[in-house]
Parts: structure tokens; sequence; C-alpha cells
């Protein structure tokens, strides 16, 4: 094979790889180094890296659109029914695999009889730095990120002890063997004083970050991103000219263990450099280059146990496919089950955008308008009476008055009616009491008793209405919770509004007690 053949199957290969791999390569490095390729027999490849596609992407399945579709199928799956699943080992195979970042692997081998070359320009891509997360800088670790710092000098207090009284508030002094004492006038007498190192403050701005909380990323050197690069081998001694791909399973950020005696130990240098093996070895080398594929995983639930299963692109071919250890991470089951509920979920998604125009529709229409403020307007005087209905119960289970009383309108006639019976109560007493004392129908004993029962038979409804309404405060019964906020806003509730006035409560109980002495002063 001349050299020629091997560049154009290299370059073939290359872009074989890189399809699998989903990985965008610029096309003009790609022609400059085609031309490099005809014209020297090193292999020096400089290509730039931009990202490999990952389960943030989006899929090119038949099945998923997205990976937003992938989580909604995912979430049917759990309550599906999949007895073919139960498989010997199933799970212990997946625990297995089960590992961070679980990567396909595709190894583009693309061979050289002979290298001259001292350097390989490895592939290089950027990597957003996992400290600082791309933003160049960190919290500042002497102050968190605040920008100060606490005063060593006062220990955060921001006062000191006066220099002059020692923090004793109070100056000694002796004269003529006599000691005396006076206010210190450095302090006051409080024995401290500010703090000269922090004005009283008791805080400092970082020296380490100059107050901004902020410091450049050591881990990026405030760059932001880190260079990462692909593992290169260099192996010897391979007689077979043939160029070949493998797909496997293999952990992200790893290095692969698999060498036998042709193979050269791994030789791993700083930054993008890999230094070739002297050509005193048999002189034949192979470069490795690995480069990524993300795949899917679904999880599942069957008779309680969790199960995995893990899509792969569809752009790998069938061999490709096996050497993922298809019984273990590949269901060609899930197949029909997805379908299914594609099937459902598209169902769902129509009615629900059906409904939601037809609701957009009736909110645009004025008569739409005029229907509900109407049914709200009913729904709040069935509130009302609900309101009414509860007060009548639990008053007349509470103090066994008042019967068949509620609020509004039904309130004020039971209160006229039971002043009704009162004056007819009255009339009959006064009849009676006319005949037993043989005195004349409109005399002033008679016209004073009819007042009295008159009078009685007036405050009474009010009276009780208003003990009911104490007692029940007093008591902090659950009714109180259906009163309105503001009773005094409901006009057909005149009767219990105006028993809800202290002041009317205590007229009534004046005038009640006042007509039962007269009533006892005429007997």
């Amino acid at each position: 094979m001349n050299n020629q053949s091997i560049v154009n199957s290299s370059l073939q290969y290359l872009r074989r790889i890189f399809s699998l791999a989903k990985v965008p390569v610029d096309v003009a490095v790609v022609n400059y180094q085609e031309d490099k390729l005809y014209k020297s027999s090193n292999i020096t490849w400089d290509f730039k890296f931009q990202s490999s596609s990952g389960l943030g992407a989006e899929r090119q399945g038949k099945l998923f659109k997205s990976d937003y579709d992938a989580l909604e199928y995912a979430e049917k799956l759990k309550n599906q029914s999949l007895e073919a699943a139960e498989r010997a080992d199933f799970i212990a195979k997946l625990q297995q695999l089960e590992v961070q970042g679980a990567d396909a692997v595709v190894k583009a081998c693309i061979k050289k009889k002979k290298l001259t070359a001292k350097r390989y320009e490895d592939f290089c891509y950027k990597e957003s730095c996992p400290e600082c997360h791309g933003e160049k800088k960190v919290n500042c670790p002497r102050c968190k990120g605040t920008g100060t710092v606490k005063c060593q000098n006062c220990g955060g207090e921001g006062y000191v002890k006066c220099p002059e009284c020692r923090g004793r508030g109070r100056i000694r002094s002796y004269r003529n063997g006599k000691s005396s004492e006076r206010k210190c006038s450095k302090c006051n007498g409080k024995g401290k004083i500010r703090c000269p190192e922090c004005k009283g403050k008791g805080e400092l701005r970082c020296n380490n970050c100059a107050g901004r909380g902020k410091v450049l990323c050591h881990n990026c050197n405030g760059v932001g991103y880190l260079y990462k690069i692909f593992t290169c081998k260099i192996e010897a001694s391979v007689s077979n000219q043939q160029l070949t791909a493998e797909c496997r399973l293999f952990n992200a950020n790893e290095i692969e263990k698999e060498f036998d005696k042709h193979y050269n130990e791994l030789i791993r240098y700083a930054k993008n450099e890999i230094t070739a093996p002297s050509e005193e070895s048999n002189g034949s080398y192979i470069q490795h280059v690995s480069s990524t594929v993300k795949v899917g995983r679904l999880d599942y639930t069957v008779n309680g146990k969790m199960h995995y299963c893990y899509v792969l692109p569809e752009s790998l071919t069938d061999s490709e496919i096996m050497l993922f250890k298809r019984d273990a991470v590949y269901d060609e089951l899930l197949a029909d089950e997805v379908q299914k509920l594609h099937q459902e979920v598209k169902t769902a998604c129509q009615n629900r955008n059906n409904a939601r125009d037809k609701l957009n529709e009736l909110a645009q229409n004025p008569v739409f308008g005029e229907i509900v403020v109407g049914g709200m307007q009913k729904l709040t005087k069935k509130a009302d009476g609900f309101i009414s209905d509860d007060l009548k119960k639990l008053l007349s289970k509470e103090l066994g008055l008042l019967r068949k009383t509620a609020l509004g309108k039904r309130s004020e006639f039971s209160f006229w009616y039971v002043g009704m019976l009162i004056c007819f109560a009255a009339l009959v007493l006064g009849a009676d009491f006319i005949v037993q004392k043989g005195e004349p129908m409109f005399s002033l004993n008679c016209v004073l008793l009819w007042s009295f029962f008159g009078i009685l038979g007036l405050t009474v409804p009010w009276a009780v209405a208003g003990l009911c309404i104490k007692i029940d405060t007093a008591l902090d019964l659950s009714w109180q919770k259906y009163l309105p906020r503001n009773p005094r806003k409901l006009p057909e509730n005149k009767i219990f509004r105006d028993a809800l006035s202290k002041r009317q409560i205590i007229v009534n109980a004046c005038l009640t007690a006042a007509a039962i002495l007269f009533a006892i002063f005429l007997l």
C-alpha cells in the first residue's frame, strides 16, 4: 500500500469516525491537512474539536425528537409491565456497566509504516472550568465573597478599651495623700472608645480581593475554561495493514488498559504534545484517536424493580451495536411500547391544545365575560344563603332560642314574629286584668299595662339577639368564621346589624329592665 492510498483511506476513515461520533469538523482544516498529507509522509493532524453530542442535544431517531420527549416516555414506562424484560442477571449486568458518563467510544486506527515526526499535535478542546463554572472568578477564600473581614483589633465589636482609664471609665488621682476619682474625659466614663482601625464598623476591607469579594480562579487562571486533550496511543510491530474501528462502552476520561506484547506503554505529556518513540523500534506505528458518542438511558419499573435501557444512535452499524453487549443495554422490546405511548401522548396533546384554543376563543368573546359575571353573582347569592343557614343552625343549637331564625329577611321576620306574639300576650293579659279589676278599657292602668307589654315585645327580640352574639363571642364558637367581615355593609341584615351594636344592646337591656320594674310596681 503506497503513501497516497494510505492517505486517501485515512481521510475517508477519519470522516467516517467523526460522523459516527457526531463531532463537527472544520472543513478548511481538513482540506489543509489533506494537502499536507499528500506532500509529506508524516502524519501530523490538527483538527478543531468543537463539541461532543450529549444527552442534552437533539436526538435524530424516529421515536425521540428531543430529550423532553424521552423523559416523558420514561415517566410513562415506569408504570408499564414488560414481562419480557425479566431476564436472568439483567440488573447485575447493568450495574456492572453503570458508570458516570458512560460513553460509546469509537477508536480510529490510522497506520503508517515509517514515521519520522518528532511530535504529534493532539486533539484539543475547551471545557468549562468546574471551579468557577466559566465565570473566570470565584469567591475570595478569605472573606467568603463578602469583601470585608473582621477587624482583629476590636474583634469585630467596633470598640476597644480606653487606654487612659484602661476600661474602668474613671481615673484615680492622688493629691496631698488623698485619692480622688473623676470621670474619664477620653471615653466619657464608658470605658470603651471607637476602634481606630475600623472606625467603629467592626469590619475591614479584604486585602486579598481589594473588597470586591471575587478573585481570579486558580484552576483556570482566570480564563474560564480548561484545555482537555484526547488520549493518543503509539503502537509498534503491528503487521495488519487494514483500517479497523471498534465501538465499546468506555468510562469518560479513562485510559484504556488494553496492551499486548506489541504495545509500548502509553506516555502522557503536558498540554498537547506527545513524543513518538525512537525509530530504532520496529518502525511501524499506529495512532489511536478516541472520540465519544453519548447514549441515552431510559428507566422503567417491572414488578417493582428498576431497569435501565440504553438508546443508541441510529448512525451506528449493527456490528458496532453488538459491541455494546446488546443483551444487557439494548432492549428492542421497548420500540413497540414507546410507539404506543407516543400515540397516546400525541392524542393527549391534541386534546389539550383544542381545549386551550376553545378557551381562548371564548375569552375573546364579550358575551363570555357577561356570562362569567352573572355566574359569579349567582354564586355570591348562594354563598349568602349558606352563611345565613349556618348561623341559624348554630345559634339554635347553642341556646335553644329563636329556633327558626336566620340572618337577613328570615331573621327580620322571626324577630318581628316573636314581638307580635308578646304583644298579643300583652293584649290577653291586659283584657284579663281589666275583667278582674273591673276597670274601664281605656283607663290609665290599662294603657300603661298595654304600653309595658308593647315595649317588652319590641325590645326582647333585640335583647335576645344581642345576648346570643355576646355569649357566642365569649365562647369563640366556630360559626363566627361564617360572619361577613363588615356586616354593616349588608343592607338586608338591618336587625342583625343593629343587634351587633353594643350601644343598642345596652339600650334594649335597659328598656327591658325598666319595663319589668314598672310592671312589678303596677302589680
